[in-house]
């Protein structure tokens, strides 16, 4: 079989590494939009258990890894204004996201699996991908081999808050969620070690802050440098930084009802893109791969339409829920004013819980100390 996979991203390499590790009768190739060490974004979220999950998928690249990822941390430290909360949450790592995909880049090499970098894609008819047997669109929210594809129909939704992705030379100890005040809205961070000296830095901006604020009116340095100072305290009097210029964006979520169509399939963003306030969106990527490639393992000698048709029965109901958390997270943040006036204890239930991943119930599991608060007001009341 000869797979093209469109995107170098986290999808489309770790699917490129199991292909190739299934049988080296496979011939692979990733092509990649943008040149060689050409990384946009700063760091992503591993759960412990997606890291046992690669572990059991690649013991080579998850064992390399180790040595970019940060300190695992288990607490959300919840900071609004001058209230700070502590409430243990499950085992998580950070990693740059260059880190990441250097070290599934090296693999891939390593396995023989070519990498055409400079090589955008825009019709999969043409040259080696007309003669692929497999296409694995893997190339993020704009993917061009998706709109190449009649008969998809995507949907898609995009937030009212702003926000932008940025770093920080400075490791922190735990996921920190801080919520500012600003104009007549609020402003809301989610900051979390990514590997051993950097820190990733996201930051909201709500439908009011936007409207009522200078926030959109600048740019660049100037950007850079009035965010540095609203947020100084806790970037510990250190400057935010930027790998790709400095550009608030609206998130959009894709949602796709057509999974594959012939012998092309959708894997990560591309497929079903999640907001980066639940921390999934590689976790969704790399999980994708390993479906895919099981299904390939099991039912290749069925044919590639059985193929297909597994991967989306064993993938679609789980990553249909995550868009839905995904959905209730960000828009809950876009009414973030009906809940700041609450006391820090109230505010964070409403924070942990805004989702619906997490209800009274399970959040005794993770957080019983937090838990044991809630009860006790419950109570009182």
């Amino acid at each position: 079989m000869h797979v093209e996979i469109v995107g170098g991203g986290p999808a489309g390499l770790y699917s490129a590494i199991l292909i190739n590790r299934l049988t080296r009768q496979h011939s692979v190739r990733v092509c990649e939009r943008n040149p060689r060490d050409v990384f946009g974004g700063w760091g992503i979220i591993l759960s412990k258990a997606t890291l046992a999950n690669m572990r059991r998928a690649d013991p080579v690249s998850h064992g390399r890894l180790q040595h970019y990822v940060s300190d695992q941390w288990q607490h959300i430290d919840i900071i609004r204004d001058h209230d700070v909360l502590r409430v243990k949450s499950g085992e998580y790592v950070g990693v740059l996201r260059a880190d990441f995909l250097r070290v599934l880049g090296d693999r891939c090499r390593e396995l023989g699996v070519e990498i055409a970098f400079d090589m955008p894609v825009s019709d999969i008819s043409l040259g080696r991908l007309a003669a692929a047997d497999l296409v694995i669109g893997a190339d993020g929210v704009n993917s061009a081999v998706r709109t190449s594809t009649a008969l998809l129909q995507p949907t898609f939704s995009i937030s009212q808050s702003r926000y932008l992705w940025l770093g920080v030379a400075c490791e922190m100890r735990n996921l920190q969620m801080i919520f500012k005040t600003h104009g007549e809205g609020h402003l809301v961070a989610q900051a979390y070690p990514s590997g051993r000296e950097m820190s990733t830095f996201v930051i909201e901006c709500t439908p009011r802050a936007w409207a009522s604020s200078d926030l959109r009116c600048l740019n660049g340095g100037d950007l850079l440098d009035t965010l540095s100072n609203l947020f100084k305290r806790e970037l510990c009097s250190q400057r935010l930084v930027s790998t790709d210029g400095v550009r608030w964006r609206q998130f959009v979520t894709v949602h796709n009802a057509i999974w594959y169509s012939g012998r092309t399939v959708f894997l990560g963003d591309a497929l079903h893109s999640v907001h980066f306030s639940i921390g999934s969106g590689t976790k969704l990527a790399v999980e994708d791969a390993m479906a895919l490639c099981e299904s390939l393992r099991r039912f290749e000698a069925q044919g590639l339409g059985v193929v297909l048709e597994h991967f989306e029965k064993v993938r679609r109901a789980s990553c249909d829920a995550y868009q839905s958390i995904s959905s209730s997270s960000y828009r809950w943040c876009e009414q973030l004013h009906e809940v700041m006036p609450l006391d820090i204890v109230a505010f964070a239930e409403q924070l942990l819980t805004r989702s619906g991943l997490y209800n009274r119930r399970t959040l005794a599991l993770v957080a019983p100390e937090f838990a044991r608060e809630l009860r006790g007001r419950k109570i009182q009341n």
